[in-house]
């Protein structure tokens, strides 16, 4: 899946940022993200950067990448 490519990587890489041209710096691991709206207590972005880790449990499934079985 697309997940597993360049694992090492994409294990610490933010998307987007909020600023405009990212300055000062934009989006950092250690962010918080602000959950308790929901009833959920906050968590830094890298705690659930990954997705088949201690906190999640998850891959995303692409069809053009399934193979068919006949």
């Amino acid at each position: 899946t697309l997940e597993d490519h360049d694992l090492g990587m994409r294990s610490r890489a933010i998307a987007g940022t909020v600023r405009l041209l990212n300055m000062p710096l934009g989006r950092m691991l250690n962010d918080v993200l602000s959950m308790e709206y929901v009833g959920v207590k906050s968590i830094m972005i890298g705690d659930v950067i990954i997705t088949v880790g201690e906190l999640f449990c998850y891959v995303y499934a692409y069809p053009s990448l399934l193979i068919k079985m006949n």
